[in-house]
């Protein structure tokens, strides 16, 4: 028992010759810790939420200046004189190239702007700015860098070319050498326009182009924001411009006339996402098929565009459907629909025959 006693005696002992030496010194209590925790990151916080930052648009290549947080309607102004050189630096550290674009507008004269100038850019932010109100500001409403720059050339619509590129000034082609599908499905998507339906290359369906051959033996996965950012040898092409590469893409918008005695007369045919669709003739009018015939080439007045005999039927694919304002020039400025059965109910084919061939 005496024992124990002891035992206890000692154990208190210690613990109170512990207590004692922790009074003689302070540390900072769990509460403590935290608040210094939250005022830490709160002045942090608050550091962030003043810096404007690089808010992306379509892809890591075209951008421009954000507040953050309740400030994102907030317009970020800098001096004219210091634009440009930032909009490099920050083509240069997205890893974009050099500057294709940068579309300026000035400040709003109704409201009161705040311009931001002697700022560091880092990690995608203005940091340490100074502040003041109104002066010879500008804002950036999109700067796009070169990586971001693309166009299919020499063909009937936007989503199909001739692949070109733009770097150091100029637009120049890409190689067809190891070009495919998957390739081709970079462009396209990075274009709005799909997917790749088909790539062509020497003797292909678009004419050669011109300057430089930027990119050769590409290896894309398909994956890529743009084709920069493929595996691909550079300014070291072994082809000339009768191998420059292409593609149709699935939003290619094209039309035909398919049955008649020649390319200029037969049934309306609109092509879209790999297949060709009919036109209901619900609404089909002498207009709509001046536009055709326009587009096509094939003179501005049509002979014949409806009462055919025998009438003309719907394919087994697309119906479209279309309803166009006065004065509009090519049936791509219509408002368009796409397999409406109110719509095209009872409908038969649209078709024209033009004055040309």
């Amino acid at each position: 028992m005496k024992l124990v006693k002891c035992i206890l005696i000692v154990q208190l002992s210690c613990l109170c010759h512990a207590w004692q030496n922790s009074s003689t010194q302070t540390y900072p209590t769990d509460v403590q810790r935290r608040a210094e925790g939250n005022n830490t990151r709160g002045r942090i916080q608050k550091e962030l939420n003043s810096e404007p930052y690089v808010h992306k648009l379509s892809g890591k290549c075209s951008f421009t200046l954000r507040m953050p947080g309740n400030r994102s309607s907030d317009v970020v102004a800098l001096p004219a004189e210091f634009t440009n050189m930032l909009v490099e630096q920050m083509c240069q550290d997205l890893d974009c190239g050099s500057v294709y674009h940068v579309n300026k507008t000035s400040s709003p004269p109704n409201r009161p702007t705040t311009c931001f100038h002697d700022c560091v850019y880092q990690d995608g932010r203005l940091q340490n700015c100074s502040q003041s109100a109104g002066g010879n500001c500008t804002v950036i409403a999109e700067a796009v860098c070169g990586h971001q720059a693309v166009r299919l050339a020499g063909g009937s619509d936007r989503c199909a070319g001739r692949v070109e590129l733009w770097r150091k000034g100029s637009w120049g082609t890409v190689c067809d050498d190891r070009w495919d599908l998957r390739d081709a499905d970079v462009v396209c998507a990075q274009l709005g326009c799909g997917y790749a339906l088909s790539v062509t290359g020497q003797g292909g369906l678009f004419p050669p182009g011109r300057g430089p051959i930027h990119l050769d033996e590409l290896n894309c996965t398909g994956g890529e924001e743009n084709l920069w950012a493929c595996q691909a040898a550079q300014d070291e092409p072994d082809c000339g411009h009768k191998e420059d590469a292409g593609v149709v893409c699935s939003e290619m918008r094209a039309v035909r006339l398919t049955g008649g005695l020649d390319r200029c007369s037969g049934k309306v045919e609109v092509h879209r996402n790999g297949s060709w669709g009919t036109v209901c003739d619900n609404c089909w009018n002498k207009d709509m098929a001046s536009m055709v015939c326009s587009m096509l080439q094939c003179g501005a007045e049509p002979l014949k565009y409806s009462q055919f005999l025998p009438y003309l039927t719907h394919n087994n694919g697309t119906l479209w459907f279309y309803l166009c304002k006065p004065n509009v020039l090519s049936l791509w400025q219509c408002n368009e629909f796409i397999n409406k059965p109110h719509l095209c109910s009872s409908s038969k084919a649209s078709g024209v025959i033009c004055n040309g061939k």
